[in-house]
């Protein structure tokens, strides 16, 4: 164990990606239309989502910036409307 900690502590640490909170600031792409909510896929996984601003929704493919997260539903805003930092307008 000793040997093979220094090998393997990186595996133990770092952002849980069942927490949504973890997945702020990643990009994505809506697979089924958020209007109020639907489904987009993140870094290989796929999330329930709804829009940030409430009563816009996103089509499908349209390509997402992750905003926020309640419970285990993303806050989706569209990448079109977010600043070169990835920070909604």
């Amino acid at each position: 164990d000793i040997l093979m900690f220094p090998v393997l502590w990186h595996s133990f640490g770092g952002t849980d990606a069942s927490d949504p909170r973890s997945l702020v600031g990643a990009e994505g792409i809506v697979t089924e239309r958020c209007g109020p909510r639907g489904y987009v896929r993140v870094r290989g996984e796929t999330w329930k989502a709804e829009p940030e601003e409430q009563g816009r929704p996103i089509e499908k493919g349209t390509r997402i910036v992750v905003a926020g997260g309640r419970g285990l539903t993303l806050q989706i805003t569209p990448r079109d409307a977010c600043r070169t930092d990835g920070q909604p307008e």
